[in-house]
């Protein structure tokens, strides 16, 4: 036989007996996995255990279970499930078990963590340091306690302490996460972003050219500061608009002047608005209130303005409703090693003032005690929308290493021990604006949510709806502000009206609230002529008479693109209308008849279709609308239409399935060189690798692999090491890419001449990104400042992640399961396939077949009720990472 046939035979052969036998090794036994020393975790567990604020809530299986989350997100080829008999770990072939001893001790769980970290230090191969999966580790953690806890990395923790300081260049907002979305809490007075028209309860789905999914609240707040002057793009979704808004604003420095104040007309009520809690508000406060009184010894009242407050420095907030109560209780802080009392204390001027307090969806935090308090101590009226619901305490913990923990350790009780986290405060008065104008009618108030996504929440006894007046967007070069004046503030002059009962009616909130109603009705009257005065403009007929016989309800709704042909289905990126046609075949009259959408998708939820009068006999249409972002995932979804009626006839909702198709996507590769000297703006020695005091060019090609074209992709580099790396440019903006096209970028750093580590090297994090679709290459880069250490990746060669097809990609199913078939392959290796359902990783396959380039995959994956985010990745050997996602419905 001839040898090459024989040697052909032979190592596939041996190559078969080898992976029999591998598959037969057993895990190995805890014995055989050796723990690594991890202090972050330590102290990061010892301070949740002291000083977390509700010990109830502290289950060291639920903070395990989330720390091992955590490590399979940020390691894509590990897996870990928590079994009875222990924990199974996984990285590639290798794999182990831990047992896990019951009852779960916080000090059982720190050791399971540092063997789980033994096996990853023993076991991993890719780009992170241990120390960077230890941090990955501790903020698992804090993902297991509450939204306000959060561990920080020295970056972050970095970022922290600027943003603390007073004096600061962004754009003005308070941002948090919501049911999962990046959501403005309140935008500040007098800032860009309040300047430029962004809401409260905002999502935020795109800062620039890249998308918020899996931001963080840290990386978004990064993202969101720059040089001041500087511009920045961001895209909002907003309740009851199918269209998401971009805005341009241009950072500033911000710098809030928390306490401002006026008589309103006629003089003799005064308003004051508190924007935020600072050191110096109280005193503030005090010298405004003393020079209004000196301009108006008879002022009547007091309208104190807490809308989009969103907190602050609580000391001064508890000083501030001192100068307002003789005595009562302010604000209790409830916590395991704090329990304390604020008490107010006779003696202070403005005590016996009366007083309107001003809240809204923005209202958080020392703002919501304020506003809780006098209404408990019988002090105020409030008026407004429930508040934001923020009523825990948070603290700082330095870890000792440029690290930290921001955690939970008590919470807020207003008087009355009424509690004010994830509830906020339901004002005495609810007001509900109306909001008609000639793009947007919103009639229907939206759905309270909080935290659980919970919306039993009580309505106030007194609701009033208002017209609010359409804010005109003012296109001037400097980008000034838009307002409503003080005249058409609807808020502002219910409460000036209030203030002018006599002074036996204001000077108790229970007694005002008894004699108020009367006026509340008439104003309500007033306002529903108003509204109808204006829809009426829109040729909606929004008045009552008498109901009479017995209407019946035809509707249909159809889905149109911008022409007005029907479709089936939608593209990221196109227009539409959502259509909407109904008929009486009845014998009644409807009257006020309108619909609203409800969707798990944030961008088709609320949506108004209003008809008003819909006599026996009679059609009419409404449309709204729409647009599908770039960035949207296949999908296949019903949203449904609740009508209402203003008789509160119960009428059958109507559902669309909601089609958006998958389009062919880019896919980036990559190659690079060093210029040290041989290029305008380096200086260098020429020798082809940076070097210490050098000024080098990265010069980077980047081929389209894909069957899709990126419009405009951004090329971007960030320092992962210290100050000895400065970027002197890391961002370039490509043309755009049609598919298999090329393009070149020239990122520029400068290298100090002198390094504090003992083994220097360059780290930087590469990413190639599409500016619309969320389709991104992300490589590092290690320049080792040694010469005879080679540079990670080497010059010259294609980086190419790998081809991930999948067979079929049904968008909505019946059964529990879901069959995910397809091929991955690679110019070298595929090492690693997982699928993501939501934030769970359901499957890790380490590929082990004879071709190393090809890995054909068919695996079950396991659906919830509704929608399912399906994430399937594919890794090379160097962890160049490629993603499909979409979302899969399940009735």
């Amino acid at each position: 036989m001839n040898r090459r046939w024989l040697y052909l035979f032979i190592v596939p052969f041996f190559l078969l007996i080898l992976f029999a036998v591998a598959r037969k090794i057993p895990a190995p036994a805890d014995s055989e996995i050796s723990q690594v020393d991890a202090p972050i975790l330590g102290r990061t567990l010892h301070h949740i255990e002291r000083n977390y604020v509700d010990h109830d809530l502290v289950s060291p299986l639920k903070l395990l279970d989330s720390a091992l989350k955590e490590l399979e997100i940020t390691i894509s080829p590990f897996l870990a499930r928590v079994e009875e008999s222990g924990i199974f770990l996984k990285y590639a072939n290798k794999s182990g078990k831990i047992p896990v001893p019951s009852p779960l001790s916080m000090d059982d769980l720190h050791l399971l963590l540092r063997k789980t970290l033994g096996f990853l230090n023993v076991n991993y191969k890719g780009q992170l340091t241990l120390k960077e999966i230890e941090y990955a580790a501790a903020r698992g953690l804090t993902n297991g306690l509450d939204v306000h806890s959060t561990f920080l990395s020295p970056k972050m923790y970095q970022e922290f302490r600027i943003s603390t300081k007073g004096r600061f260049g962004g754009l003005g907002i308070v941002i948090g996460i919501r049911e999962g979305h990046l959501t403005v809490i309140s935008p500040l007075e007098d800032t860009p972003a309040w300047k430029g028209g962004i809401q409260a309860s905002d999502r935020i789905i795109q800062i620039n050219e890249e998308p918020t999914i899996n931001m963080s609240l840290t990386e978004a707040v990064e993202k969101l500061r720059g040089p001041i002057g500087s511009k920045v793009t961001i895209l909002v979704e907003r309740t009851g608009q199918a269209t998401p808004q971009k805005f341009t604003l241009k950072r500033d420095l911000i710098e809030i002047h928390s306490v401002a104040g006026r008589f309103i007309k006629e003089g003799d009520v005064g308003l004051m608005k508190i924007k935020n809690f600072q050191e110096d508000t109280v005193p503030s406060f005090e010298r405004l209130l003393h020079k209004m009184q000196k301009e108006n010894p008879t002022m009547k009242g007091l309208i104190l303005d807490l809308r989009n407050n969103p907190g602050g420095h609580l000391d001064q907030a508890v000083e501030l409703a001192d100068r307002f109560l003789s005595h009562g209780i302010i604000v209790k802080t409830v916590g395991p090693e704090i329990s304390e009392n604020e008490e107010a204390e006779e003696g202070d001027m403005a005590e016996k003032i009366p007083l309107v307090v001003l809240v809204n969806e923005g209202s958080a935090s020392a703002s919501e005690i304020i506003a809780g308090t006098f209404q408990n101590n019988d002090r105020a009226l409030t008026l407004g929308a429930r508040t934001f619901g923020k009523g825990t305490v948070q603290t700082i913990y330095d870890l000792r290493d440029d690290s930290a923990l921001k955690l939970t350790i008590a919470k807020y009780l207003t008087a009355g021990d009424r509690e004010v986290q994830s509830i906020g405060i339901l004002p005495d008065i609810e007001l509900l604006p109306v909001v008609v104008g000639k793009e947007q009618i919103n009639y229907y108030e939206d759905p309270v949510k909080r935290e659980g996504e919970r919306t039993d929440f009580p309505m106030a006894s007194l609701r009033l709806r208002y017209l609010k007046p359409v804010k005109e967007k003012k296109e001037t070069d400097d980008d000034e502000s838009y307002k409503i004046g003080l005249e058409e503030d609807f808020p502002i002059l219910l409460a000036k009206e209030l203030l002018q009962l006599p002074q036996e009616v204001t000077a108790l909130k229970s007694s005002w609230l008894q004699k108020v109603a009367p006026l509340v009705n008439n104003l309500r009257q007033r306002q529903l002529s108003l509204i109808e005065e204006a829809l009426q403009t829109r040729k909606i007929d929004w008045g009552l008479s008498e109901a009479k016989g017995d209407p019946s309800l035809s509707a249909k709704i159809n889905l149109k693109d911008k022409d007005g042909i029907e479709k089936k289905s939608f593209r990221p990126g196109d227009e539409g209308r959502l259509v909407m046609t109904v008929e009486n075949k009845g014998d009644g009259t409807f009257y006020q008849l309108g619909t609203v959408s409800e969707s798990e998708d944030p961008l088709f939820d609320g949506l108004e279709f209003l008809f008003g009068r819909l006599a026996p006999g009679e059609q009419k249409q409404w449309e709204v609308p729409i647009k599908i972002p770039e960035s949207s995932l296949p999908r296949s979804e019903p949203i449904h239409f609740r009508f209402e009626e203003g008789y509160g006839r119960v009428l059958k909702s109507i559902a669309l399935n909601l089609h958006i198709e998958e389009i062919p996507h880019p896919l980036f590769a990559y190659q690079y060189e060093i210029r040290d000297g041989n290029l305008p703006g380096t200086q260098g020695n020429r020798n082809g690798r940076p070097d210490p005091g050098e000024t080098v060019a990265i010069r980077l090609q980047i081929q389209n692999l894909g069957e899709g074209k990126s419009i405009e992709p951004v090329v971007n580099i960030k320092n992962l090491g210290g100050t000895e790396v400065f970027i002197e440019k890391g961002r370039a903006l490509l043309k755009t890419l049609a598919p298999h096209k090329r393009d070149e970028a020239t990122l520029m750093i400068h290298i100090a001449r002198k390094f504090n580590e003992k083994n220097p090297k360059v780290s930087l994090a590469l990413s190639v990104s599409d500016k619309f679709q969320s389709h991104e290459l992300e490589d590092r880069l290690k320049f080792p400042l040694t010469p005879k250490e080679a540079l990670v990746p080497s010059t010259g060669e294609w980086q190419i992640p790998p081809l991930l097809g999948i067979s079929s990609m049904p968008l909505r199913v019946e059964k529990k399961s879901y069959l995910l078939e397809g091929l991955a392959s690679d110019d070298k290796k595929v090492q690693h396939f997982f699928v993501f359902v939501g934030a769970t990783k359901e499957i890790y396959l380490s590929p082990l077949q004879q071709d190393p380039h090809s890995f054909p995959f068919k695996t079950k994956l396991k659906l919830k009720e509704g929608m399912n985010v399906i994430t399937a990745v594919a890794q090379d050997d160097r962890e160049l990472t490629t993603r499909r996602r979409w979302i899969v419905w399940r009735d």
